[in-house]
């Protein structure tokens, strides 16, 4: 997918899985997908979308 992350998308950040957990003054916040601590990503431009925020919930 080729778009800028959005809050709730799963994302690719250097080799690592990562869940969008929000975006706070143009920086991208990450976090594992099963928890733990947040870090900041000042380049977006090197995420990539794996999957959307709806089509992680979907049921």
């Amino acid at each position: 997918m080729n778009r800028h992350p959005e809050v709730g998308d799963q994302v690719d950040d250097a080799g690592r899985t990562a869940i969008v957990t929000d975006i706070r003054k143009g920086t991208w916040y990450l976090r594992h997908p099963h928890g733990g601590p947040e870090w900041p990503v000042e380049d977006p431009e090197r995420l990539r979308v794996t999957r959307t925020r709806t089509e992680r919930t979907k049921t």
